[in-house]
């Protein structure tokens, strides 16, 4: 695992441009700002609103660089789906969403 200061370097070099992607687990969830992120892929589900708000806040965030923010979320379970349905139902006036399905192999 990176240390401490190789997450904090990570991170700033995220932020001035000189990386394009960060990836990270829940080290992200409260506490660290990216105003500048345009795209979040969101692989862990949770079932947390506050944790969900979070991790979407990230990239919500004004920006003058950018005009918008796209949010994916992966899901596999009927649990997570129905989730994510109510919560689009709860933020509908707020954002918009739509659905993709993968295809099945």
């Amino acid at each position: 695992f990176p240390s401490h200061d190789k997450r904090l370097d990570n991170l700033l070099q995220f932020r001035r441009g000189m990386l394009e992607v960060l990836v990270c687990c829940r080290a992200l969830d409260e506490g660290v700002d990216v105003p500048e992120s345009d795209v979040a892929i969101i692989a862990a589900s949770t079932s947390s609103s506050r944790q969900r708000i979070q991790r979407i806040g990230r990239v919500i965030r004004v920006h003058k660089d950018k005009e918008k923010a796209k949010i994916y979320t992966l899901y596999a379970t009927e649990r997570e789906e129905e989730f994510l349905k109510g919560e689009e139902m709860r933020l509908a006036s707020l954002l918009k969403f739509r659905w993709y399905e993968m295809g099945s192999k």
